[in-house]
């Protein structure tokens, strides 16, 4: 087809994308909710197919690129898996005469941090979530001599201080006069749990029933303050509701301008977020709830692998729908997933599946599962169903236990029934190898295979090296040192600053 802007001259047929000129000459119509900014329309009048966004003017790109994808995927038979993996049907398809769909995302922000994961037909790029200054920054905002690594681990600054007050709008205000078009400012807490304690900090505290998340909004507030009364009113303010400022302040309001991102860092991920009964999640209906009221925009920053054993199995897939659902029903309308750049469990198939989560968090648990098998029959070939038969294994060995992100291999798995089911695993996955249609699917069944491997040596360390005889501690010793040889030919990372690594043949993979 030739591609051609609306400076041509109007043609008999035409597809047109976005916000054109054919709508000033009266050929086609496009009404637009200009609330839905990322939301588009498609419709067909007479032989115009009009796929535009519900934004005037050039912003219109991307709710555009929403209405044009959405339109393959659920009337032409595409589906995107990946940037790379974009399958077909091979069927032909028609639209009819007085065809007409509207749509859009369901989070406005979405972000899934995962080296396979970005997924651009359904995440933001990064222009729309990077905004000025990075996460974990405020006390190098501050004070610009601390280096960034420095500034994250760092006790939390004073949030009452006039001059720490000061410093942040000036730094902020001269940030917006190099770039006015800069609308979101991070103004994030460091990566640690110490806050403030001076006198002035516990009086706001202790007025919020000894929440410290009130003195943080406090510092917020007065930034937001300062900046709007300085002209820049359209800017917003970033923060996180994380660590000790994740309960929320009981009398305090964060301004209208203040974006929240809860971060259930804490939380068990081995149980649905809203479930009350875990003895973990008790409290976070209540604060989700409370930062649905106080706030005219909550986002979510969730968790999809452990930190500090990277190549442990991260079994929340049966929660995904649940949690995405629950947070939707809230008033939550953005979601970064943060996951390891180089290392996860099933990297590609979360990816995917979160990506679609995240466009549709109201989605069904059938709808999810039927997004899941098509993905593994697609990524993993013809024996797909017994990755899917290994993922059941790995809920029934977890079942019970209640951890957060970062739990240690013994504290989220009976880990022996990995020893016990040993020859029906490794049945599973030989198989799927055996199948594998390319070099290139071997090499990614494989990858995701050394997680499970990663168990199996963990578990049978007792068996075959602690109990075992001669030749079965050399055996063991062998099958640790393929490992390790593997991790690195497929290039799964382990190691990072959570978590160094001291390799030894004669320990279990979990105790590396």
């Amino acid at each position: 087809l030739p591609v051609v802007t609306d400076e041509s001259e109007p043609t008999d047929y035409e597809i047109l994308l976005g916000q054109t000129n054919r709508e000033d000459a009266g050929l086609v119509t496009v009404e637009r909710d200009l609330e839905n900014k990322t939301h588009y329309t498609v419709s067909v009048q007479g032989n115009r197919l009009v796929i535009a966004g519900n934004v005037d003017g050039n912003n219109n790109l991307y709710a555009t690129r929403y209405g044009v994808f959405d339109l393959f995927e659920k009337h032409l038979g595409h589906s995107f898996l990946a940037d790379d993996m974009i399958l077909f049907d091979g069927q032909s398809h028609e639209i009819a005469d007085d065809f007409f769909m509207a749509g859009g995302p369901g989070f406005e922000s979405r972000v899934v941090y995962l080296q396979p994961g970005w997924n651009e037909v359904y995440n933001n790029d990064e222009s729309y979530y990077k905004g000025m200054y990075r996460i974990h920054e405020l006390p190098r905002i501050i004070d610009p001599s601390i280096d960034f690594d420095t500034a994250t681990r760092m006790k939390n600054p004073c949030m009452t201080s006039e001059y720490n007050i000061q410093a942040t709008i000036d730094s902020v205000l001269a940030n917006l006069e190099k770039d006015p078009t800069d609308r979101i400012v991070w103004l994030t807490q460091s990566d640690t749990n110490d806050y403030c304690e001076c006198d002035d900090c516990m009086e706001i505290i202790n007025a919020n029933d000894g929440r410290p998340s009130a003195a943080v909004y406090y510092f917020c507030n007065r930034v937001y303050d300062a900046i709007a009364e300085a002209g820049y009113e359209d800017t917003y303010i970033l923060t996180l509701a994380y660590l000790f400022s994740k309960r929320p302040p009981t009398n305090m309001e964060p301004n209208d301008h203040i974006i929240v991102y809860y971060c259930p860092i804490d939380d068990c991920i081995f149980c649905a977020y809203n479930d009350e009964s875990c003895p973990i999640n008790v409290n976070m209906k209540e604060d989700i709830e409370r930062w649905s009221e106080l706030c005219n925009r909550i986002y979510v920053w969730d968790y999809t692998n452990n930190f500090n054993y990277l190549a442990n199995p991260y079994p929340n897939f049966d929660h995904l729908v649940t949690n995405n659902n629950w947070f939707y029903e809230m008033g939550v309308r953005g979601a970064f997933n943060n996951g390891d750049t180089e290392a996860a469990e099933f990297a590609n198939l979360r990816a995917y599946l979160l990506s679609k989560l995240y466009y549709t968090p109201d989605m069904t648990q059938e709808e999810f599962d039927v997004h899941k098998e098509k993905f593994l029959e697609a990524f993993y070939g013809a024996a797909w169903r017994n990755i899917s038969e290994y993922m059941d294994m790995l809920l029934e060995f977890s079942e019970g236990f209640h951890w957060n992100c970062n739990f240690p291999t013994r504290s989220g798995f009976k880990v022996l029934q990995f020893a016990v089911n040993k020859d029906k695993i490794n049945a599973l996955w030989d198989e799927v190898e055996s199948l594998a249609q390319s070099d290139e699917q071997l090499y990614e069944i494989q990858r995701s295979r050394l997680s499970c491997t990663f168990m199996i040596q963990s578990a049978t360390w007792y068996t075959e090296y602690l109990l075992g005889t001669p030749a079965q501690k050399e055996a063991y010793k062998a099958e640790n040192q393929r490992l390790w040889d593997d991790l690195h030919r497929l290039e799964f990372t382990i190691e990072n600053d959570n978590n160094p690594i001291i390799f030894s043949t004669t320990t279990p993979p979990m105790d590396w």
